[in-house]
Parts: structure tokens; sequence; C-alpha cells
């Protein structure tokens, strides 16, 4: 629910569902639902109404205007100019809803963000759709049984998104609004135990994102599949954990995807961990860089996820990419990878493979294993101008310590900021962006060793050497 706003303020843009159930009688003609609208503006603040009725299309059931769409402005006959976000549940008639919604005459023309939520996600809203399997789901105690009636609730899911998402989005883009449409797509796993993305609060501000929050790994094969046909300024991908193997089993990484992000201009993925003392999955390492494409891998599972040489294609996909996060962590917050093992360099390897480093700005490292020699041919492929360093692990250093000192000094170079490097104790600390103390700034934070010691020794006479030129 988002934050109550006072009447005296201007309110926000509306917020607009479809396929919620409906707290008045579906009966309802369009004059009673635009007279009921009117009235509103005498209601609390932090009152929530759901109305139910016709509006322009007889496919659209469930209206809700929260306390930051009550105004007069807001409310007035043409209110539907003034909607902005919309929200629609995932299934059969919420996306029948949402296709009449897209159409170029619909109010789809008129929305700038959208918000897909899952079928059976949150305890709350499982049993709303699909009533009977629901229960089926929710009461099985086989494990085997219960994954095996999941995968067939996300087939069935997706027999009916198909070409419904397709129809929408491509309605989306025909209208014209899509080139305005800013998009984030969180493929969750569906759950009924726990309440998953689908269902956590999207915080809106001026600027913040809007949001299609896909519930289901069925989903994004389709959407990527589909995002292609629009022209959307940003899509975020947020994939929740555990994911069963059979989710990815269908995905052609290397065509699927490459169609929908070449259209994209800025990307950012997310493999997000399910927290069970939390209630869901949530999010690391969340960045947002705005007007430039963005590819974020920070999760722990990466090498779990079935076909790790799809992400192999992946990180060689985006051709414009500026800004680049790797963040491999275990649950204790330090670094996944040890020395021996082939985590990191398998990471670290199809990083390296990747054609499009060679536009890479802005580098962040965080919590991660790199061989010396590795880091020094990553550097080598960017064209960086920030680099971010903390929790990191350098293996492999050469015994000739001036060599080692040499080479970074030789990138430090060609860097356009430059600055200190801090050495810390305990745990690796989260990384925070430092204000620049000289035009030419990188800030880093290093905690593990043998790099400690490189940056004691050798950073501070390469800060040097660059401050005086």
């Amino acid at each position: 629910m988002m934050p109550s706003q006072s009447m005296g303020q201007e309110a926000p843009d509306q917020v607009m569902t479809v396929g919620q159930p409906s707290v008045l009688d579906r009966e309802n003609t369009q004059h009673e639902v635009l007279d009921l609208l009117v009235g509103l503006e005498s209601l609390p603040a932090e009152l929530i109404i759901e109305v139910c009725g016709s509006l322009e299309n007889s496919d659209i059931r469930a209206l809700r205007l929260t306390s930051r769409a009550l105004s007069r402005k807001a409310t007035s006959p043409t209110f539907k100019k003034r909607f902005r976000t919309g929200r629609v549940l995932l299934d059969e008639q919420g996306l029948t809803s949402f296709r009449a919604m897209t159409k170029d005459d619909g109010l789809g023309c008129l929305v700038d963000s959208l918000t897909i939520v899952g079928v059976i996600v949150a305890p709350k809203h499982r049993l709303s759709v699909f009533d009977i399997k629901a229960r089926r789901i929710a009461k099985l105690e086989n494990a085997r049984l219960e994954e095996k009636a999941l995968e067939c609730r996300q087939f069935e899911s997706s027999a009916i998104a198909e070409s419904l998402l397709k129809e929408c989005f491509e309605n989306i883009s025909r209208s014209g609004r899509g080139q305005r449409m800013r998009i984030t797509i969180t493929n969750a796993v569906f759950d009924v135990h726990h309440a998953t993305s689908s269902y956590q609060e999207v915080a809106y501000d001026d600027r913040a994102l809007s949001s299609v929050d896909i519930a289901g790994a069925f989903a994004f094969t389709t959407t990527m599949s589909v995002l292609q046909k629009s022209s959307l300024d940003v899509a975020t991908l947020c994939i929740a954990d555990p994911v069963p193997p059979s989710a990815f089993s269908g995905i052609n990484w290397g065509e699927e995807v490459q169609a929908g992000i070449k259209q994209i201009g800025q990307l950012y993925l997310c493999l997000t961990t399910n927290v069970a003392d939390s209630g869901g999955p949530k999010t690391t390492n969340k960045t947002q860089q705005g007007g430039k494409t963005v590819l974020a891998l920070p999760d722990r599972r990466l090498t779990d996820i079935e076909g790790h040489a799809g992400l192999t294609h992946f990180l060689s996909i985006p051709s414009d990419l500026h800004y680049l996060t790797i963040n491999y962590v275990k649950e204790d917050g330090r670094p996944s990878a040890r020395p021996g093992t082939s985590q990191s360099g398998l990471m670290m390897s199809s990083i390296l493979k990747g054609e499009s480093l060679s536009r890479v700005q802005t580098c962040s490292v965080e919590n991660f294993e790199i061989h010396w020699e590795e880091l020094l041919k990553f550097l080598a492929l960017c064209s960086l101008r920030h680099l971010h360093l903390s929790g990191v692990n350098l293996i492999h250093v050469p015994d000739h310590e001036p060599d080692a000192g040499q080479g970074l000094l030789e990138y430090c170079r060609s860097l356009s900021t430059w600055g200190e490097f801090e050495r810390s104790s305990g745990p690796p600390a989260k990384f925070k962006k430092l204000r620049p103390k000289h035009p030419r700034t990188l800030s880093c934070s290093c905690t593990a060793k043998p790099q400690a010691e490189i940056c004691r020794h050798y950073l501070p006479r390469a800060n040097k050497y660059l401050h005086r030129a």
C-alpha cells in the first residue's frame, strides 16, 4: 500500500487494478461508476476503494483508487486521462481486460507504467483465482507431487498468457506510449506458502521506475520475445530464487533474450534470494543508472541455474553496456568463491568472452574472488572511468611485487577518475560511493588479502603519480 497523502497536496498518478475481486456489484453501469468516482474527494485520504464497473471497455472489471489518487482534478469526468500506473492480475480475465485496455482507443494508451501480478502467490490472494487448483496445491504434503503440480500450474498459465501478453505489448508499442513507458519485470517463482516479490510494495516517487511485475518463470521467455517489439526506456528482470530447473530449460538465451535486449535502453538483471524469515525474496545491490545500459548479476546462486553457458551468452549480448556490477556472495555475506574453486574463474571467463566490454565505463566488483591476471585482462577490455572494488580477493598475485604494482599502475593511467583505496578490518563492508576528493577520484574499499597489502604498498604511489599528472 502506498503511503497516504494529505488532501492539500497534489495527488500523484492513479493506480488502476484489473482482475482483482471487487467489493461492489458487477452490474454497475458506467454512469454509476463515474458518479461514485466524482464523490471520492470527500473520503479520508487513507481509504482504499475498489470499484467495479464498465469504463469504456466491458472487460475492465475493477478499478482501484488509492489515497494518492483522491483530488478534484483526478476524479473529474476526464479522470481517465490522468491514469499513469496500471495493475493487472495475471489470470485469463485480467489479461483479457489488459488486452482491451492496451488497444489504441483504450486506457492502455494513457498508461505510463504497469504492474502485472501473479496468480497464486501471496496467501491472501492465492485463492482468488483458480480456487480449486490453488487449494490442491496448498494442501499437497509430498514435495515431489507439489513440485509437479507447480510445474503444471506454470505450464497452464503460460498457455493462457502467451498470446495475450504478446498482443498487449504490441498494442502498447503501436499506441506510441511505449516509447515513454518504463517497465520493471519481476519474474518471480510461484509460491503458495510465502509472499513473493509479486506482492511486495513498489515504491513510487517522481523518478521511480514503473513496474511490470510478472510472476512465474514461464513468463521470462514470453516477455523477452515480445519486448523487442516495444520501445521501452528501462526494463528490469528480477528472477526469484529458488527457480525450478525446468523453468529455464526452454529458454534460448542466444536468440530470445538477445532479441528483447536490443530494443531496450537500459537493462538490469537481478537474481534474488528467497529469504524465509522476511516472507519472500529480496533483491541485493539494486542500482539504477539513468540513460545507461545496466547489467547486474548480484546473487550467490549464479552457477546453480541450469545452463551456465546461457549466462555466458547473456553477458556477451548488450552492445551498449555502460555499467557492470558483479556481486557474488554467500548467506553470511562473505565472498562465495574460495581459492582452488572454479566458480569465480568460470564467471570471470564468461565475462571476458563478452565483446561489448569495450564500452563499459563503470564497473562495480563486490564480494568476488578474481585471479590477478584475469583482472588485468578484464580491465584491459573495458574503457572504465569508474571502478568500485569491495570485498574483492585477488589470488595468484605474482611474487615479483613491482610487476604487480606496475600492472595496476599502467591500468590506472587510463582512468579518467582516481582516488584513495581504503584498508579496513573485519568482514567485507558494503560499498558506499564516496564524495570525490579530487577530479581524478576512484573510491574503493579493500578488505581481503593480498589486495589489502597491494593497496597499502603500491596504490598510494600510483595515486601520487596520477595526481601529479
